[in-house]
């Protein structure tokens, strides 16, 4: 056991050490640790991984690897800033990365700020993969020859869409801000996000891709364009929307048209993006409109409230004594977040 400390310990050490200064992606395959660095740290982490293992970035910015193809946990020191305990994000950036899954993919990514187009390629298949706590610009399905059943249970979970997701398959979208909801025949659950300016794949009905879909506790802002619609097949609860045309082929009476500037403590625009809005509601709103469950609708509301904080333990404060006592012991101080 404390040989076992001890290695624990010194790998810790040995990655805080280095990350103060570089960029460090640690792979944990059982009970061995591998370390790399730079900015090729996370593309050569997954060059030698393999299914299940575990893909760790410190915070920096690290070269998008061109493709992803293993059902690996990857793991961020987070999307956005944490100012509390003094951690800046991990952030991933390049042209594009390719998903190739697996037949038995487990795929789940963390804490990360993508700078970069996710593309989710259709012939292989996407099973159970979910992004959690991650801010992304692009995630598009490949339409060429795409079979929707090789997308299955791919989940979007306390996430930022700053340009567009574009969706095929079964999907789930919770607590999220997606800007620019596209789909094309999926079927999507989505509940307890804000849905901004939200677009379709046919221009001449913007909303006719998402029909056969449950939308519920939602704020679904679409800066009074009369031509965003949700098809009547699109099954609506306690939403809110800021313009009526948006859910008038709704049956559901609970669905409401609210003016943003009620709903919101600083929002405004639907057609914006702005990387610190917290689309925080007003106390009235939170109190007065209420999801399903009974707890307010929007990102904050639901069994899975927004917080951008990554669930996993992180490392932030590691104290190491000058040198060691007579005794010859090393005084060392951790503190996991």
């Amino acid at each position: 056991m404390k040989k076992l400390f001890l290695s624990v310990v010194a790998t810790v050490l040995a990655t805080v050490g280095f990350a103060q200064s570089n960029l460090v992606a640690t792979l944990c395959h059982g009970d061995s640790i591998s370390t790399f660095y730079g900015t090729d740290a996370l593309n050569n982490a997954h060059s030698a991984a393999v299914e299940g293992d575990v893909i760790t970035l410190s915070s920096g910015t690290f070269s998008a690897p061109g493709i992803l193809n293993k059902g690996i946990v990857l793991r961020g020191a987070g999307m956005f800033t944490d100012t509390i305990n003094g951690i800046a994000p991990t952030i991933v950036t390049g042209g594009e990365i390719l998903f190739q899954g697996s037949s038995d993919n487990k795929l789940k990514i963390e804490g990360i700020y993508f700078n970069c187009t996710i593309s989710l390629y259709s012939k292989f298949q996407h099973k159970n993969a979910s992004f959690v706590r991650c801010r992304l610009s692009t995630v598009r399905c490949w339409y060429s020859n795409f079979t929707t059943t090789n997308m299955q249970n791919l989940s979007f979970i306390n996430c930022y869409v700053s340009e567009a997701l574009h969706l095929r398959g079964t999907v789930s979208v919770i607590n999220c801000v997606v800007k620019d909801l596209e789909a094309d025949s999926p079927i999507l659950n989505i509940s307890n996000s804000v849905l901004l300016y939200i677009n379709g794949p046919d221009t001449s009905n913007f909303m006719a891709g998402i029909g056969n879909s449950t939308i519920s506790n939602c704020y679904i802002c679409t800066d009074s364009n009369p031509n965003i619609s949700i098809p009547a097949s699109t099954q609506l609860y306690n939403n809110v929307a800021d313009y009526a045309s948006t859910i008038r082929n709704a049956t559901n009476t609970s669905n409401k048209v609210i003016a943003t500037s009620n709903v919101f403590k600083t929002f405004r625009k639907s057609s914006s993006y702005n990387e610190d809005e917290t689309f925080e509601l007003t106390s009235e709103a939170a109190s007065t409109y209420l999801g399903n469950d009974g707890t307010q609708v929007g990102i904050y509301g639901g069994t899975l409230p927004f917080d951008p904080t990554p669930t996993y333990p992180r490392l932030v404060k590691c104290n190491v004594a000058g040198k060691s006592a007579q005794d010859g012991t090393l005084s060392v101080e951790l503190k996991i977040e």
